[in-house]
């Protein structure tokens, strides 16, 4: 991937222990919408959830417990899972779902 397409500001954020995240740094991402049920019921609350993929530039600290935050449209999306799809330590794959 050019680098021109990573044009999206994203915040890699980390459970704090006590519910809530804290940031762990700003990354330079780009983002593609996969798919979406219309509504998923979630601890009793009915929400949109919409499938990512966000790639970034490889770091091997990104855990599936971590998530995203788009800085421009506020958006949040929780990691699922993540891997170097062509192995070659230069980008990174999240699958995210979107959190409403």
């Amino acid at each position: 991937m050019a680098i021109g397409a990573k044009n999206r500001r994203l915040t890699l954020q980390q459970p704090d222990g006590i519910g809530g995240y804290d940031d762990v740094d700003t990354v330079w991402g780009s983002k593609r919408f996969l798919g979406g049920t219309p509504e998923a019921i979630r601890a009793g609350a009915a929400m949109a959830i919409g499938q990512w993929e966000i790639k970034i530039w490889y770091r091997t600290d990104v855990k599936a417990e971590w998530r995203l935050v788009d800085i421009e449209t506020a958006q949040t999306f929780q990691i699922s899972g993540y891997g170097d799809a062509e192995g070659k330590k230069r980008e990174l794959q999240l699958m995210c779902s979107e959190i409403q």
